[in-house]
């Protein structure tokens, strides 16, 4: 069976399923947790989309660069075009100051055909919550984008080249092995660049590449069979996955798209289904309907400051549906007919000359912003209330002193420079006790100083205390702190984190309590604080009095004292610090005499939080008994 160059029905009823698993996935449908996987099953697609259309094109003799990347130009500027000319304008009137840059940059990279990159840089310990970033959603774009820059060049290369049908299949799979082996590392090693970049996504380009050029003759029984194993495949993946990173584990539902773009056939019981009518209208405004979702329910949620009930939810995906019809009528289709002999390039131009505007207009926002020229009131605090809360913060953390800051620092620099044994600081007297950790452990140090002890302290972003989990320069720091606090006699250490999701671990407390053990005699574990979601954006978007009675999270607190209470720790202390946070205000509001004591979603202690923490601690007699 040759390869079909002609419209295949199917492929739109894949591309329905696709879009609409992601849409009801985002709505927070409980029954799709897999949802998000319609994305790989659209790089399946546009690789076999894509390798058909090349391989017609080389065989008659009419491919050219200029007509493919004319075509692509047409197919996906325009709409993207409109996209971000309504996204920029309700980001500048909407989003908060920290949300604003990172969006605005988003913008210019989607403009650039290099979303992806930009969401990559962004990633990290501090990157923002995904739910609230409203272009997120485009870094599948970028890599569809920047492969099909590459790709043509491939093919053109092996076609010049007299390479057969066969031989060509062949580089691509071993491209695509490659591809797999770095996804495979990155989920280990790098996850952020593994999620974002092209080359770990490659694989499931190709898969839909070979498929196209596979030469595959089963008879209608067969067809029938590898159909529904290839549905199967997608669906159950849809059903069970959770999240989880992308690699090997996606593998099953990009080898079930493989199936059915090679055998659901019209004449095959899942190809008659993907054909169904509706299934075609959905697949045929799936890319509108894509780039308009997320913004639609981000945008939403940023308003509120809080996700809109299930219902709403689900309507502003069948907005979406309507705008991705919107989209299809009057842009999508007017610029891919724009293709007449005297204006080949009349869509194509539209839409690039649109992307530099765009690139343009956002990039002056961004200068804009970052001279202050844009004034926003809000119904809570003010930006420069808590820029001057989280000033004094950085002075009594002691930041870029004791405690690493960023990675606008350089690790090596930080680290010659520390001299923080517990040298009197504020009226604190010098206290025995090392405290290490991330930027939690630095607002205890500063909690210590406020009972008037100075502990000896070595703090970095994002350094967690579980010795498998550390970045290099945070080992190197905790070496650092282990010499140091020998060399002053310091047989006492206090740890605390921020206690992320995958720390919060039997074996993960486990390595922790035995590392620590054998370098301390008293090793002191500070549990979670509550949490507050979403606080650096409510602590914006909502009144002081809504504010005040949002009622916290105690799952993390809770989850790690029973871990603690069900391991053998040994020499460990642990100290509840939900206590002494809590201890004036009963449901433990985030304000306090109408002063916040946290001003993020990461629980670090505003200077009056801390003040509020030290005498509930001091009042505890917790610490007399660490170190009298």
């Amino acid at each position: 069976m040759q390869p079909h160059t002609g419209y295949r029905a199917e492929i739109d009823g894949l591309r329905s399923i696709a879009v609409l698993a992601i849409l009801l996935h985002h709505a927070g449908v409980s029954g799709l947790p897999g949802g998000y996987l319609g994305v790989d099953v659209f790089f399946v697609i546009s690789g076999y989309v894509i390798t058909r259309l090349i391989r017609a094109e080389m065989a008659a003799g009419t491919f050219s660069f200029a007509g493919f990347y004319r075509r692509r130009a047409r197919r996906i500027l325009p709409a993207l075009a409109v996209l971000l000319v309504v996204c920029v304008p309700l980001g500048w009137f909407l989003l908060s100051p920290r949300q604003l840059p990172e969006f605005l940059q988003t913008s210019i990279g989607a403009a650039l055909m290099v979303p992806n990159i930009v969401l990559w840089g962004q990633a990290g310990y501090f990157a923002q919550d995904s739910a609230t970033r409203p272009l997120l959603h485009l870094w599948s774009l970028g890599v569809e984008e920047q492969f099909y820059l590459l790709f043509p060049l491939l093919m053109w290369a092996l076609w010049r080249g007299g390479v057969s049908d066969r031989a060509t299949r062949w580089a691509l799979r071993g491209m695509g092995l490659v591809s797999l082996g770095i996804a495979a590392w990155a989920v280990v090693v790098a996850p952020s660049a593994g999620f974002f970049l092209l080359p770990s996504r490659i694989w499931e380009l190709t898969m839909g590449a070979g498929a196209a050029l596979t030469v595959w003759s089963p008879g209608l029984r067969a067809r029938q069979v590898w159909s529904l194993v290839g549905i199967a495949l997608i669906g159950v993946s849809f059903l069970i996955y959770g999240p989880r990173s992308p690699g090997p584990a996606t593998l099953p539902p990009v080898l079930g798209t493989a199936l059915c773009l090679m055998a659901a056939r019209g004449d095959t019981w899942v190809g008659r289904g993907l054909a169904w009518r509706p299934l075609i209208a959905v697949g045929l405004i799936s890319y509108g309907a894509y780039l308009w979702h997320w913004p639609l329910l981000v945008f939403v949620r940023i308003t509120l400051a809080d996700d809109p009930a299930l219902i709403w939810r689900l309507a502003l995906m069948g907005a979406a549906l309507g705008l991705g019809w919107a989209s299809w009528r009057f842009v999508e289709q007017p610029f891919r007919r724009s293709d007449r002999p005297l204006w080949p390039w009349a869509g194509a131009g539209t839409g690039l000359a649109a992307m530099v505007g765009i690139a343009a207009l956002a990039g002056a926002a961004l200068w804009a912003d970052a001279r202050g020229l844009r004034q926003m009131t809000w119904p809570g605090f003010q930006p420069d209330e808590l820029a001057a809360l989280n000033a004094r913060r950085a002075v009594l953390v002691r930041d870029g002193i004791c405690h690493f800051p960023d990675n606008t620092m350089d690790a090596d620099e930080f680290r010659a420079g520390w001299n923080c044994l517990g040298q009197p600081v504020d009226g604190a007297t010098r206290w025995p006790v090392g405290v290490f950790g991330d930027s939690i452990a630095a607002d205890l140090s500063m909690i210590l100083r406020e009972t008037g002890r100075s502990p000896m302290q070595m703090s970095g972003w994002g350094c967690s205390i579980i010795p498998s989990r550390m970045r290099p320069e945070c080992r190197d720091m905790a070496e650092d702190f282990i010499k140091a606090a020998q060399g002053e006699g310091i047989k006492v250490v206090m740890l605390a984190n921020l206690w992320q999701p995958g720390e919060l671990q039997e074996a993960s407390l486990k390595e922790l309590v035995t590392f620590w053990s054998g370098h301390f005699e008293k090793v002191v574990l500070i549990g979670p604080l509550p949490d507050f979601p979403k606080l650096d954006e409510r602590i914006l978007r909502l009144d002081k009095a809504t504010l005040a009675a949002l009622e916290p999270s105690f799952d993390a607190s809770q989850r790690f004292l029973t871990l603690m209470a069900a391991i053998d720790a040994g020499t460990v202390t642990v100290i509840d610090p939900v206590p002494f946070y809590c201890a004036d205000r009963p449901g433990c509001s985030v304000l306090s005499d109408g002063v916040p004591l946290s001003t993020d979603a990461w629980g670090h202690v505003s200077p009056h939080g801390a003040a509020i923490y030290a005498r509930g601690l001091e009042a505890s007699g917790a610490l007399q008994k660490i170190f009298p």
